[in-house]
């Protein structure tokens, strides 16, 4: 059986067949980079006056904690974090297909923004210096920062099974819940 022949909670576009993988696609060069942004390299070259972030990533670093805290989604965004955290280079894409949050897709994801803007990830462009076209606001690039920011501001907050495991309980949830439904088309038929 094909990967897009598969049942698959993510939109059709989203399904293992049709998303990218950074690495097996050939998206950068071996032995190459992709650029990478970092919250606090940002600021300085803001400050120097060379550039300025998007707006839709230029957001107030309190504003971002209040949504990096908040209970609404407050699993998913773990289970984000330890995607990110797991793989360590992670396409959007791929971390929809992983926790199961097809939002993550869109480039302006508040999540996704948010934990930029409080230094807990890096970005990375795919098709830097390349004009965008139609859906490439899911060709973003996502590592850990190299930053002390999740051990200093998340960790305290988690329980001890949110410490330990912080994205499987979101996994396990998503898969019974897909075995549930094939199980239940299986017996139907």
């Amino acid at each position: 059986m094909a990967f897009d022949e598969l049942d698959s909670a993510l939109p059709t576009e989203q399904a293992a067949g049709h998303r990218l993988d950074s690495y097996w696609d050939g998206l950068w060069d071996p032995g190459g980079g992709v650029p990478w942004l970092r919250k606090s390299r940002a600021d300085r070259v803001q400050r120097a006056g060379w550039g300025r972030l998007p707006a839709t990533w230029n957001v107030d670093e309190n504003e971002a904690w209040s949504l990096v805290f908040s209970r609404r989604r407050w699993l998913q965004r773990l289970g984000i974090l330890g995607t990110i955290q797991a793989w360590r280079t992670v396409t959007s894409e791929q971390i929809a297909a992983i926790v199961g949050t097809p939002w993550v897709t869109q480039g302006t994801s508040k999540a996704m923004v948010s934990f930029f803007a409080t230094g807990l990830i890096d970005v990375g462009e795919i098709a830097r210096g390349l004009q965008p076209t139609a859906g490439t606001s899911s060709a973003y690039l996502y590592r850990p920062s190299r930053t002390r920011v999740f051990e200093k501001k998340i960790n305290p907050k988690l329980s001890y099974p949110e410490q330990i495991a912080p994205w499987t309980k979101v996994v396990n949830e998503t898969v019974a819940r897909r075995y549930i439904h094939v199980v239940g088309r299986a017996r139907c038929r």
